[in-house]
């Protein structure tokens, strides 16, 4: 009988072990197929249309929403980006009409943004910052397609699977946490991200919700939302293009060149005040500097001078109008000072 027993426990052990097995071979499975469907996209382009609703807080007025639409366009290689879109822009005050392309490779981080009167570029050291960490508004693309890629991707974090057959817009998924930070709803029938939240102290920051259409032999994007309940705005994405692996996409489109009359911030050798070096990009590539000592001149004034020499003439003239102004300011003292001394000596 002890012989019968041991044995029943030995395999209900045995069963429990095994159990456990397939289960993490079967998590491990989710998230490979997820990597994989990944690598098997080399390069894609995809172009959507996103409307942004954003809340304007005035002291003045009640709180109201601003709506405003962008058109954009995302090109991957590898670990290369180019990002662009235009339209009009809200900037927490009035909306602008920006125009703007960035690109992320191997050798540069540059952004190129037309929304004054004359465009402006930004170069950044590589290490500095990722596209995912940058561009909020395309992690539902990079984290579907490069979700563990260290230049694109942004879902960074120790991996752990938590709840299983969840029911996500009607979908039974698998919940994937990347440490505290974020965490993500995969689709048992598609084997990608359906929903993913990020938090910030303990709270939902953003919440990402995807929808895909089959195309070939690929689950391709077709449309999001973003809600950001902490700042009270909100995105909603149609993709009216997502072509993957096109021998169009070449390198050559992961450089940017600036264009003549833009003023650059160079940040690539970092951002305090001695390494930040600022200019403008004049013919044949040759860079006018802008020093530290003409903060304060305009766009034209540094475009029609050489470097330092932008506010002579209105330094001269504002010492002018300085040494009239004292004068004046010295004359009107005295003679207030003299008439005030004779009132006293009259009175005393």
């Amino acid at each position: 009988m002890k012989i019968v027993i041991v044995g029943l426990v030995y395999l209900f052990l045995v069963f429990n072990r095994c159990a456990a097995f397939d289960q993490i071979q079967s998590e491990n499975e989710i998230f490979n197929n997820w990597i994989s469907k990944g690598k098997a996209i080399k390069s894609f382009r995809v172009e959507w249309t996103e409307t942004n609703r954003d809340l304007m807080r005035e002291t003045s007025t009640p709180e109201k929403t601003v709506e405003y639409v962008l058109k954009k366009k995302l090109i991957v290689l590898d670990s290369n980006l180019r990002y662009e879109f235009v339209g009009k822009q809200f900037d927490g005050t009035i909306l602008r009409d920006v125009d703007s392309v960035s690109v992320f490779s191997e050798n540069q981080n540059r952004e190129l943004r037309s929304e004054h009167e004359y465009p402006n570029g930004m170069i950044r050291g590589l290490e500095s910052v990722t596209p995912g960490m940058k561009v909020v508004n395309t992690l539902p693309i990079l984290a579907s397609l490069r979700p563990v890629d260290r230049r694109l991707g942004r879902l960074a974090g120790v991996r752990s699977v938590g709840a299983r057959g969840v029911l996500v817009r009607s979908n039974k998924c698998t919940e994937i946490k990347f440490g505290e930070k974020t965490t993500v709803w995969m689709s048992e029938d598609v084997a990608m991200p359906i929903r993913i939240v990020t938090f910030s102290a303990g709270k939902v920051a953003r919440q990402y919700d995807l929808k895909y259409l089959r195309k070939g032999e690929h689950d391709l994007l077709s449309s999001w939302t973003i809600e950001s309940p902490t700042i009270g705005s909100s995105v909603s994405a149609e993709v009216s293009s997502f072509v993957v692996n096109d021998p169009s996409i070449r390198k050559d489109l992961f450089s940017l060149e600036f264009p003549i009359g833009t003023r650059v911030t160079d940040m690539s050798n970092g951002s305090t005040s001695k390494t930040v070096q600022n200019f403008i990009v004049r013919e044949n590539g040759e860079r006018r500097a802008i020093l530290k000592t003409e903060r304060g001149a305009t766009y034209d004034q540094l475009l029609k001078t050489e470097s330092g020499k932008a506010l002579e003439g209105s330094y001269k003239g504002f010492t002018r109008s300085r040494i009239v102004l004292g004068v004046g300011i010295l004359f009107v003292v005295s003679v207030v000072s003299i008439c005030v001394f004779k009132s006293l000596r009259s009175k005393g």
